[in-house]
């Protein structure tokens, strides 16, 4: 019978399937916030300069790791897996099963073997975006009349926008007023900054309030809509750290 214990899922596939468990102790790593710090003449300490969207650096996370069974077989074919990986890949593991990291291998697997050669230990190592995503805010939320959107963290989320028709569009503190496309809807992305419906760029037809793309702000969001708006998919892509 096979051992229970917990795993790493890393781009949709299981570590489960090559018998290589994990423990947590580099599960919940978070990064400090990057922060603009200006002295002033007279003044004792620096003056901290906010962002509107705080900048944090990646940060490596560590999963101690054990293969258990088959080791040259399963533990090759699970190294040669993560090694195939390119750019950013989804990372889950069962210790944060409502959250996801994005990262990518970032260390050698270089395994300590016991001595019967029935248990290999190692380090797996990746470089992650400092988010921890919740699978919650994957799930779009639709609008077809004004209402609120809350943020159930301490973090500003960057939304993904979907809006069907051209008018003003509230979000939080921030209007979008879209003008006529000839589309069915288009797409806003509050993170890559992008305004598109497939391959097409529609930022031409998109004016933002504040210069600035809207963030959802933790607690409450209004979410507004005028004009020939008929509907908006809000996917919040919340996270903390």
């Amino acid at each position: 019978m096979r051992e229970v214990g917990n795993v790493l899922t890393v781009g949709g596939v299981s570590s489960d399937t090559y018998d290589i468990k994990i423990t947590g102790a580099g599960a919940y790593k978070a990064p400090a916030p990057t922060v603009t710090k200006k002295s002033v003449p007279g003044r004792n300490g620096d003056l901290i300069l906010r962002r509107k969207r705080p900048k944090y650096p990646n940060i490596k996370v560590t999963y101690p790791t054990l293969a258990m069974h088959d080791i040259d077989t399963n533990l090759t074919a699970w190294r040669d897996y993560l090694a195939s990986l390119s750019g950013y890949t989804r990372i889950e593991d069962t210790f944060n099963p409502d959250e996801y990291r994005m990262g990518f291998l970032a260390d050698d697997i270089d395994p300590e073997m016991a001595t019967n050669l029935t248990l290999g230990i190692f380090d797996t190592v990746f470089e992650c975006m400092p988010q921890r995503f919740l699978k919650s805010g994957e799930t779009a939320v639709t609008f077809t009349e004004d209402g609120t959107i809350t943020n159930p963290t301490n973090q500003i989320a960057l939304p993904l926008l979907k809006i069907y028709g051209y008018g003003d569009l509230t979000v939080g503190s921030d209007v979008i007023t879209i003008e006529d496309t000839g589309l069915e809807y288009i797409f806003i992305d509050c993170d890559t900054m992008k305004c598109y419906n497939g391959q097409v760029g529609v930022g031409s037809y998109v004016t933002l309030s504040s210069n600035d793309f809207p963030v959802l702000t933790p607690g409450s969001n209004v979410i507004g809509i005028d004009g020939s708006i008929t509907r908006v998919d809000v996917t919040p892509r919340w996270w903390r750290l």
